[in-house]
């Protein structure tokens, strides 16, 4: 956990960018409807990978608690 969750956010933020790189310097209409799923689905990566780092986070915490058991 405390290795995948960086490395997928690397993922997704290298994603982004190469969106970004690939509206901003192409000339083709698809080329650039391409750049921008690229974006989305780096954006919607990362916010899924740290909802779900949070949500687990949390509901271990809980189970944690000694007026649990």
């Amino acid at each position: 956990m405390d290795v995948l969750v960086p490395l997928i956010i690397v993922i997704g933020i290298l994603s982004a960018i190469l969106g970004f790189y690939k509206m901003f310097f192409s000339t083709d209409n698809a080329a650039t409807q391409e750049g921008v799923k690229y974006i989305a689905f780096g954006l919607i990566g990362i916010i899924i990978i740290m909802s779900a780092k949070f949500i687990g986070t949390t509901i271990f915490g809980l189970l944690d608690k000694p007026e649990l058991s």
